[in-house]
């Protein structure tokens, strides 16, 4: 369950959702190109290790997909030879975490909005939104550094400090 969770939620929902523009529109050699390739590296690795007990074939197929048989090796001639990758202490950050929470929630105060607007179809695409985002200075110092259009998939966003106007979508 935590690690169909982790795919659904954390990776397909969010990460994969802001990435894919960086793998299909931006250079082979852009730095946030090849950064989002080597987590999907990382990825792979971690998740293919970890569902080889369950779903065998299905890891192993992939496994063989992504590395084939040849002069590797022995123990990337199947993923049920390795073992669990280990995952470095140093990779579990809580401030971190607790500045992408911060980030996630605001995401799903536009993406909320955005799907009112698509309803009353006012906008087709997230695309064609500009959203103003309303909020205290937790979240805004979480968005320092990063650019809410890009994670809300929006052509521009605006971060506003204070209170929403009244009648403007919010969440808890």
């Amino acid at each position: 369950t935590a690690v169909h969770n982790f795919c659904a939620v954390d990776l397909s929902a969010f990460y994969f959702d802001i990435r894919k523009d960086a793998l299909y529109c931006d250079r082979p050699d852009d730095p946030r190109r090849r950064a989002a390739r080597t987590v999907f590296d990382q990825l792979f690795g971690c998740r293919t290790a970890w569902l080889a007990p369950i779903i065998c074939f299905t890891a192993e197929e992939a496994w063989q997909f992504r590395h084939g048989r040849g002069e590797a090796e022995a123990w990337t001639d199947s993923v049920h030879l390795r073992v669990f990758p280990a995952v470095p202490q140093s990779w579990r950050d809580e401030a971190l975490a607790a500045k992408w929470n911060k980030v996630r929630d605001l995401r799903r105060v536009v993406t909320g909005a955005l799907e009112l607007e698509r309803a009353s179809k006012r906008i087709g695409a997230s695309l064609q939104a500009h959203p103003k985002v309303f909020a205290d200075g937790a979240y805004i110092e979480a968005l320092q550094g990063i650019d809410l259009a890009e994670i809300a998939i929006t052509s521009a966003a605006t971060l506003q400090h204070g209170a929403p106007p009244a009648g403007a979508f919010a969440l808890p």
